[in-house]
């Protein structure tokens, strides 16, 4: 299932203000930029996928939706309030999912982000 649109960040300023302010958090696999607001929005998320990862277009779009997808599983049990966008590793490309799933728990773990 597609992550519903509410929960995503769209704008280059969301972005660009997320990599400046937002603090990193890091695993063997992906790193993520995490910014707690004091706003009243519901967490959004992002996604940059770069070339580096995976070369062809297809295997970045497939991890994509894999941490999309593993996102929308977490949803009930994170706080609200935060802003975070996922940077994939080169070491990423090419996991089963469960173990993505697993990296992407354990760094929402540093981060503090469940409930």
């Amino acid at each position: 299932m597609a992550l519903p649109k509410k929960y995503r960040l769209t704008k280059d300023k969301e972005f660009a203000r997320l990599k400046q302010e937002g603090r990193l958090y890091s695993h063997p696999y992906l790193g993520i930029l995490v910014l707690e607001s004091k706003e009243n929005f519901v967490f959004q998320f992002g996604f940059i996928i770069s070339i580096k990862v995976a070369r062809k277009a297809h295997q970045r779009f497939k991890l994509k939706r894999q941490l999309a997808e593993i996102v929308y599983s977490f949803l009930p049990k994170l706080k609200n309030n935060f802003q975070i966008i996922f940077l994939p590793k080169k070491t990423l490309a090419g996991k089963p999912f469960l173990e993505i799933k697993k990296a992407v728990e354990e760094v929402f773990k540093k981060a503090n982000v469940f409930k």
